[in-house]
């Protein structure tokens, strides 16, 4: 019932403690997600979300929500039969050390040291480049939010170093599995940002002159007017989750079927539209409708 937990046993560390962690097979969020899912036999949608909140990891990593578990199971409540056969079946594998029934849905802790003991006794296999190149190539854009419209070395804060060299490093990473990175903003050459960065080993992109805001702006509205995703004039009725008002949006854009149709991954789910105006810059607008 609702507050019941159920631990995996501590497996024994002797000396085959880095063997076994050498034996271990890759650990991957993508391959644990969908083991989760396939034990749980979720079929029209996700049930396990990863925990992002730096409060809620302290007690769990991975939570199915009672309201998706509702669609599967009565009230809910997943059949303790159930939870028993995934720790027995992926319990080990996937590093899991409790699995608890709470008022908020399902619940799961991994057990970090064991999954750091073996993710830094396995550096190589998660440094290494892919040994085949992607089916198809495909593209990711990166937009590092404190480099845009930077006025300046003296402008950048700790944080802003922090993401930024977190952006850099992503870019590599993705490079190296095969992507095609497009890292934005679009930096001007010998300005005191790009020196300042290359002092950190930071290369970012680049060009002898760049285009100013405005023109920027006014292509990008000739490339969405034009756009076969995008709806024009003013818009009768708005989301409350807007800022905005009808008579401020001339335009708006439907960026969920766009990457439905384009099959895209890696996108926030919660995305529905964009909007955006004459003078106004683009708005998101989170999953609910206008």
């Amino acid at each position: 019932g609702s507050g019941v937990a159920i631990k995996m046993a501590q497996p024994c560390t002797g000396g085959g403690a880095s063997v076994a962690a050498a034996a271990a097979p890759e650990f991957t969020l993508a391959s644990c997600a969908a083991a989760l899912e396939a034990a749980l036999g979720g079929r029209d949608g996700r049930v396990w979300f990863k925990e992002s909140s730096g409060r809620n990891l302290r007690s769990r990593d991975w939570i199915a929500p009672r309201g998706a578990l509702s669609k599967l199971y009565p009230q809910g409540q997943v059949p303790g039969e159930l939870i028993e056969r995934l720790l027995s079946e992926y319990g080990h594998r996937l590093y899991i050390h409790s699995c608890m029934q709470t008022g908020a849905g399902l619940v799961i802790h991994l057990d970090h040291p064991a999954l750091f003991q073996q993710v830094l006794s396995n550096l190589p296999l998660y440094t290494r480049p892919l040994k085949s190149v992607l089916p198809k190539r495909k593209c990711v854009i990166l937009n590092c939010a404190p480099l845009q419209g930077s006025r300046g070395p003296e402008s950048l804060t700790i944080n802003h170093l922090r993401t930024i060299l977190l952006a850099d490093h992503l870019a590599e990473v993705l490079r190296q599995q095969g992507y095609v990175v497009r890292a934005v903003p679009n930096l001007q050459q010998n300005v005191g940002v790009c020196k300042f960065l290359r002092s950190f080993c930071v290369n970012w992109t680049s060009s002898p002159e760049t285009v100013s805001d405005d023109r920027k702006v006014s292509d990008f509205k000739k490339i969405l007017s034009k756009s076969v995703y995008t709806e024009c004039g003013q818009l009768d009725t708005l989301s409350n989750q807007t800022c905005l008002t009808p008579k401020q949006v001339d335009y708006k854009v439907n960026l969920r079927l766009f990457l439905k149709e384009k099959e895209l991954e890696g996108y926030d789910t919660n995305l529905n539209v964009a909007l955006g105006g004459c003078s106004r810059p683009m708005h998101g607008n989170p999953c609910g409708g206008l």
